[in-house]
């Protein structure tokens, strides 16, 4: 039986992730292919991926046109794959020893689940200009597997993550663009009463960000989030739930008009002391009540009014 590995890609060397996930799988003997979903990364990139096809007899590359987000090429993927079940990665992790292992194990014991692992950062990616995604990822994002068993739908994370075919091109993931893609998907398995389990095996995301591109990556989920915020209805997205709250007390615009000196304020205390993620959490708030103004002629984008200060 086939396994499908599926890894989006967009403007990065995955080389080292291929060879790793080969490494693991050739020692267990498994029949494979891996699939590089290139999302119109363009010729530079392309370059890359086409040679690991050459090099690797179970790599093949689909190049996308145009740029269609990762889960549309999540999706794109599962209908190209030949296995039943689909291990999807990120392009910027890198798999612990044992991971394929651990993963084929769950799978012949829960056939049917969802089987998602969990993720680490190491402290050797942090550097002087990604500090807060470091902080953000250790002290937000990463959850115990206890964490992760408690709440396992609200933990599930496209990270890295195994499913049978037939799940995946039943269950689609959102069309809705950049952002919180997740947090859809696991709410749909719980809708659906689809099993997720849990398992002790983790990725190490490696953080290929800086802080400033990690902000306007943040800003542009938060933006599209906004634009869909109706369709989060009912989700556990804390932000939402403050927003909402603020709206019902007619104090969204008004925290909005005021966002642009906060945000700047915060931005540079950041600067000193990344690891004041709470600061970081009133940020976004900020920014998401701003965007209430979006439509005013008034109204000056945070990010470029704070880059000519």
């Amino acid at each position: 039986m086939t396994l499908s590995i599926l890894i989006p890609v967009y403007r990065y060397d995955c080389t080292r992730l291929v060879t790793d996930l080969l490494e693991q799988c050739i020692a267990l003997s498994l029949s494979l292919e891996i699939i590089l979903g290139d999302d119109a990364s363009g010729q530079d990139y392309a370059s890359i991926y086409d040679r690991l096809a050459a090099q690797h007899a179970e790599v093949w590359v689909y190049h996308a046109p145009k740029n269609i987000g990762a889960g549309l090429m999540r999706q794109e993927l599962a209908t190209k794959a030949k296995g039943f079940s689909l291990l999807y990665t990120d392009s910027d992790v890198l798999p612990t020893e044992g991971l394929i292992a651990a993963y084929m194990k769950a799978r012949a014991e829960h056939p049917d689940a969802v089987v998602c692992g969990g993720f680490r950062y190491d402290e050797r990616d942090c550097r002087a200009d990604n500090r807060l995604r470091y902080h953000y990822g250790t002290q937000v994002e990463m959850r115990s597997l206890a964490q992760r068993i408690a709440e396992p739908y609200k933990s599930f994370i496209a990270m890295c993550f195994l499913a049978p075919r037939e799940l995946v091109l039943s269950h689609p993931f959102p069309r809705m663009g950049m952002g919180y893609e997740d947090t859809y998907w696991g709410e749909m398995l719980r809708r659906s009463q689809l099993d997720v389990v849990h398992i002790d095996a983790s990725v190490v995301h490696r953080l290929k960000e800086t802080d400033e591109a990690f902000l306007s990556t943040t800003e542009r989920y938060l933006r599209n989030l906004h634009e869909h915020r109706d369709t989060f209805e009912g989700m556990s997205i804390k932000l939402l739930g403050y927003y909402r709250g603020l709206r019902r007390y007619h104090l969204a615009r008004t925290i909005g008009r005021v966002a642009q000196p906060l945000m700047y304020i915060i931005r540079q205390i950041l600067r000193r002391r990344p690891d004041r993620i709470t600061l970081f959490q009133l940020y976004k708030l900020l920014y998401f009540c701003s965007l209430d103004l979006a439509q005013s002629s008034r109204w000056v984008e945070p990010n470029k009014a704070m880059d000519k200060s």
